[in-house]
């Protein structure tokens, strides 16, 4: 492969076009979905615990292969990408594990992490020893790290592959790019009919600004166009999206403006932009702060950047690239400006629900920055251009007091509402219509915890799980590890999960069937 795809041409897709519709419009395999995209929000190996078995549930339920969408940042992605690329030779049922009722969890259960699990992967995710073991991988060193952990136990991470949907969309960057072949790509799993994915990462050089950067298995980039955003003030960054095996390329050699191809000059193999980038940008907590002192040697994620829109004239620079968490830890972004009608977020956050002395809401910080302005514990804006649902502080208030009511009845943290979206520049949102939302907020579930056995239940009132369930630190919450989670402490959050998705079948159900198709 690697003569073969020195250069490679590539479709670009100017967003910037009146009428613009994303490429995925056009699959065959999307008609006849409901027009709703899940959304897993960030937290490390907690919100894929959590994600796995929001998953599990769903598909318990029978309703994932009827959604449309599934976007994910940081953890959620950990979580949910290899699920969706997972290896035809790995049953469903395997990776995600069975589902099992709250007696059914015996202390010898939750312990247990099967081979090809996800909860195998997460229970021993070992960063600390892969960061030893790729010391001198350069940029490439966190994305490896990654790659070890969540791709390669699932036969899917050969760093030289690229990826694409399905089979008709690998036909069609075969038509066009005859050296390639079949093997040198991974698709999604054929099997479950999966959502169409978007991951999100941020651009995050030069200093003074960042931009979402979405990662699809069709195409990568940014709608919206920044002029003169880019290193030293010069270049453009965003108005549209290149195909995933055409990125971290050097400028376009040609053009084709007739056909919208590009024909590119790639890196070495090992610089293939793979699964593994996309899983190592979105997780990429402490790429910016690596980036503001200066540190980017620690080998967190750079690749070659050019605006689709600038063709023959683009110039490729090198700019690092960070957590999708950065400008938005909820997925929320993306669903948006796709017109999606309903939203299914899952809120895989450590933030434990409540009001404090103040009178103010203690909650996830990702929520109320869809409302209002807030600030960080520096007093700086956080999430400063989330603001999509303004004007509506009556909504967010009696979401906080609906998430509770349901925690203090034991029962999921799950509430529904509807809102009108704003315009949001920073994301190239546009507003004048409505969304639904169904929120699931990360909470300890007491219907839940009281069907326990006794042995189980002790476990988790004596710390021996960690004295947080299911709130635990995205980082060093096991002190020295840095992201493992114990057996006890994934499987618990992944049945938990699970049961309150079945729990909540019929207005799950309800809520997805009330969407329009596409």
């Amino acid at each position: 492969m690697e003569n073969r795809a020195k250069y490679v041409t590539a479709k670009i897709y100017d967003a910037t076009k009146p009428g613009f519709q994303f490429p995925e419009k056009e699959l065959a395999l999307l008609n006849g979905k409901k027009n709703v995209g899940l959304c897993f929000s960030g937290g490390g190996t907690r919100s894929a615990s959590l994600t796995l078995g929001q998953l599990r549930g769903l598909k318990e339920i029978q309703v994932l292969d009827q959604i449309a969408y599934l976007s994910a940042v940081s953890g959620g992605s950990w979580g949910s990408l290899p699920y969706l690329f997972l290896d035809a030779s790995i049953p469903d049922g395997t990776f995600l594990g069975p589902y099992l009722k709250p007696q059914e969890l015996s202390v010898e259960e939750i312990r247990r992490l099967p081979k090809y699990s996800m909860a195998s992967a997460i229970a021993n995710s070992g960063l600390f020893d892969d960061l030893m073991k790729n010391l001198f991988a350069g940029d490439e060193r966190y994305s490896n790290i990654i790659n070890d952990i969540f791709l390669k136990p699932f036969n899917i991470g050969n760093r030289h592959k690229f990826f694409t949907f399905n089979a008709s969309t690998l036909a069609n960057v075969l038509s066009y790019n005859p050296q390639l072949e079949p093997g040198d790509f991974y698709t999604l799993n054929p099997n479950g009919n999966r959502p169409f994915p978007i991951v999100g990462g941020t651009i995050i050089r030069p200093k003074l600004g960042r931009y979402q950067f979405e990662m699809t298995p069709m195409y990568v980039g940014l709608d919206g166009l920044f002029r003169e955003a880019g290193s030293r003030g010069k270049y453009d960054i965003g108005g549209g999206y290149i195909e995933a095996h055409g990125f971290d390329s050097d400028s376009p050699d040609l053009v084709d403006a007739d056909k919208n191809l590009v024909y590119v000059r790639l890196g070495r193999p090992k610089r293939r932009f793979s699964l593994a980038d996309v899983l190592g940008v979105s997780g990429a907590a402490p790429a910016e702060y690596a980036d503001r002192l200066g540190l980017e040697w620690l080998g967190f994620p750079e690749f070659k950047y050019w605006s689709p829109i600038s063709g023959i004239d683009a110039k490729a620079k090198e700019y690092d690239f960070a957590d999708g968490g950065v400008m938005e830890n909820l997925g929320i972004m993306p669903m948006l400006k796709r017109g999606v009608d309903k939203l299914l977020i899952f809120v895989n956050c450590q933030t434990p629900l409540n009001y404090g002395a103040d009178g103010k809401a203690n909650i996830a910080s990702s929520i109320p920055a869809l409302f209002h302005q807030i600030r960080n514990q520096n007093g700086e804006g956080h999430f400063r251009d989330n603001i999509v649902f303004m004007d509506q502080e009556d909504k967010f208030n009696s979401l906080v007091d609906g998430l509770l009511s349901k925690i203090k009845n034991g029962e999921p943290a799950i509430y529904t509402d509807t809102y009108q979206i704003s315009d949001q520049p920073a994301h190239n949102i546009k507003g004048g219509r409505q969304v639904e939302v169904m929120w699931v907020y990360n909470s300890r579930i007491d219907q839940w915890v009281e069907q326990l056995p006794i042995e189980v239940k002790q476990g988790l009132e004596d710390g021996s799980y960690g004295k947080r369930f299911p709130l635990y630190k995205t980082f060093m919450e096991n002190f020295p590890r840095i992201i493992d989670m114990k057996h006890e402490q994934v499987n618990l959050m992944a049945h938990q999960a699970a049961w309150s998705m079945v729990q909540s079948k019929k207005i799950i159900q309800d809520f997805i069937q009330g969407a329009s198709t596409l």
